[in-house]
């Protein structure tokens, strides 16, 4: 795995965001993520990430969907 990115089924935990690993992949596959999120997501090799730089950045919570 890459350093600085998580993968999408880790990032569910993540403070800043606050979801099931279901509803969020529901919500990336639909394009339905709140734009702080949406500019930290990234796909490499078939597979979605977040750019952990920018989660961290984001306050908890502040993106729960």
């Amino acid at each position: 795995m890459m350093t600085g990115l998580i993968p999408l089924n880790r990032a569910a935990s993540h403070p800043a965001i606050g979801i099931a690993y279901d509803a969020l992949r529901k919500r990336v596959w639909r394009g339905a993520l709140p734009a702080p999120l949406a500019h930290a997501l990234e796909k490499r090799g078939g597979r979605w990430y977040f750019d952990r730089q920018k989660l961290d950045q984001l306050q908890p919570g502040e993106v729960w969907l």
